[in-house]
């Protein structure tokens, strides 16, 4: 399971440096494969067991991890129905009504 927040502390940054193996996934890797890793936890409690790799590396990149973030919102919005529909969201873009 990936962290609800990402510690950038001294002393967390160390321990992520520690932790750094051999063989990792790169930020393009981890792009693509972040929402299927969304998609899987939506579905079923084995998304980390299925994509280790990239939880090890949501956990070690903090730009990697404010991607994961914004795309479990997005899914978390969608699956209640609070996505406005397009022209909702190009009439906020216009300044309209919110």
């Amino acid at each position: 399971m990936v962290a609800e927040e990402f510690d950038a502390s001294p002393l967390a940054w160390l321990k992520r440096v520690l932790e750094t193996r051999d063989e990792e996934i790169s930020c393009a890797e981890c792009q693509i494969l972040v929402s299927q890793y969304v998609d899987l936890e939506l579905e079923t409690e084995e998304a980390a067991t299925r994509l280790p790799q990239l939880v090890h590396h949501l956990d070690q990149c903090p730009a990697c991890w404010e991607t994961y973030q914004l795309l479990r919102e997005l899914a978390r919005l969608e699956t209640q129905a609070g996505l406005p529909d397009i022209e909702e969201l190009l009439e906020r873009l216009k300044g309209g009504k919110a």
